[in-house]
């Protein structure tokens, strides 16, 4: 019974050391970034959106509930 289990577990953990192989035509490649627009033009846009966006979801901490934890001593 406890044979088994045994056997099955180290099949398993086995399987698991073993080294997976990938089988990739080319390793090093590299794909060019292609700008269509000036691109200084548009990581401005995409700041000025995302400020706007932290703008609306910022949390002031003077609204925050924040509550009272007490730990109190265990009694002997």
């Amino acid at each position: 019974m406890f044979g088994k289990r045994k056997k099955r577990r180290e099949a398993i953990r086995n399987k698991l050391r073993e080294k997976s192989e990938y089988k990739m035509k080319s390793e090093n490649v590299a794909i060019p970034e292609i700008h269509t627009k000036d691109f200084d033009e548009i990581e401005e846009h995409i700041d000025e959106i995302e400020q706007e966006k932290e703008e609306k979801h910022s949390i002031l901490y003077d609204n925050v509930a924040i509550p009272e934890v007490h730990i109190h001593k265990k009694k002997k």
